[in-house]
Parts: C-alpha cells; structure tokens; sequence
C-alpha cells in the first residue's frame, strides 16, 4: 500500500507568500504588495521567503512578477542599478 502514501503528499498544501502585483526593480517592499496562498506543499522551489518580517522593506533587485516567489537573491537593502555601479568605479 505504497501508492495511497505517495498520492497524500501530493495533495497536501502549504501557505506561502507571493508577489500580489507586479513590483518593478528599486521599489522598496511594502506589506500590501504581497499575498498569502494555498498551493501544494509537493514540488515547492527551495529556498523562497516565507516570512513576511524578511520581505518587508526590502528592495526589488530585479523586475518581480505578479504571483512569483520571493528568493533573497531578489531582494537587497539598496537599490541595484548597473549605471550607478559603472560610475562609482
């Protein structure tokens, strides 16, 4: 009876935190822009923030979609831009 095993941990379902619109690079995270939801917790990415207090405040680096996952590597404490970096060298 492996089979009924196997099927139970695909249908079991977690909450996490989402981007709930769309959030353009250098704009600084607040709590509104982000949406708690139900999806099965078989296949989930490894590594996303699921912790509203790690979200919050933070920089988008990079362009977030509507409905992405929040990984560290797209979040900072300052505004990432290449022109800016290029000068300061």
């Amino acid at each position: 009876m492996l089979l009924p095993n196997f099927y139970a941990s695909k249908n079991a379902t977690t909450t996490v935190l989402r981007a709930g619109q769309d959030i353009p690079a250098g704009t600084k995270i607040e709590s509104g822009q982000l949406v708690s939801v139900e999806v099965g917790s078989f296949g989930l990415p490894e590594g996303f923030l699921n912790d509203k207090d790690l979200i919050v405040g933070k920089v988008a680096q990079t362009n977030i979609a509507k409905g992405d996952y929040l990984f560290p590597q797209k979040l900072g404490e300052n505004i990432a831009n290449e022109l800016l970096d290029r000068i300061a060298k």
